[in-house]
């Protein structure tokens, strides 16, 4: 006969991993959202209903859309982390020049995937929180948040690089703002051109089409110019 404490101790932990897999469910939903309408254009209604869902039960797993932001964006940026951590040295022979053309491909990439996703990343400030009792309310996400910047990541892949020795001679915080601000405005820029009306309508516009790969190299470019100057 099985012991009531473990029998307690599978329950909860059957508990943890459906929970687990609900949040799951409820990340993906938001994103799918996000690619579609951006992050404030949808309510939570909404996600409830596209994740089939009740919005009591949904209020459960986070208990206000500011904390779906921050459960958003801890996901987004622990994938943009991994993602640009594996991308920056799978080549060990790799000058500084080429780390840094790894980063920024990858960066440009993984904002024209999903431009909502990139502007909640980089710019879209969250939904203030809500007020209970007269007082802002902060809930359990938030309380174990530690903000984290698109640029914070790209200081640490720097600083790693530099400790490999494949990255040299250079001044890393002069490098990872040039980096950022290049990736930074590209991606805006090609973003803002792809959604106008008339380059998208480039069949009667020729002058105006939009090449995204010559705009990313004439940012390479400029990059290696400063880092021949060192």
């Amino acid at each position: 006969m099985k012991n009531p404490t473990e029998k307690s101790k599978k329950k909860r932990s059957r508990s943890k991993e459906d929970k687990a897999k609900q949040m799951e469910n409820i990340l993906e939903g938001c994103l799918k959202l996000i690619r579609e309408k951006g992050f404030f254009g949808f309510e939570m209604r909404a996600l409830a209903k596209h994740i089939g869902m009740s919005k009591a039960n949904l209020y459960n797993y986070v208990s206000s859309k500011r904390e779906l932001w921050i459960a958003v964006r801890i996901r987004t940026m622990r994938e943009f982390k991994a993602g640009i951590e594996n991308t920056a040295f799978s080549n060990g022979e790799d000058n500084s020049l080429e780390v840094l053309k790894k980063v920024g491909r990858f960066v440009f990439d993984f904002a024209a995937e999903d431009s909502n996703r990139w502007k909640l990343m980089t710019s879209t400030r969250p939904p203030d929180p809500p007020i209970k009792d007269g007082k802002p309310f902060i809930g359990e996400i938030e309380k174990g948040y530690k903000s984290s910047q698109v640029l914070d990541v790209i200081f640490k892949i720097l600083q790693d690089g530099y400790s490999k020795g494949q990255i040299q001679n250079l001044d890393m915080k002069l490098v990872g703002f040039y980096l950022y601000s290049i990736v930074l405005g590209v991606t805006y820029l090609e973003y803002d051109i792809l959604t106008d009306d008339i380059v998208r309508d480039s069949e009667f516009h020729e002058d105006l089409k939009f090449d995204k790969e010559k705009l990313r190299e004439l940012a390479f470019s400029q990059m290696e110019m400063l880092l021949q100057k060192k």
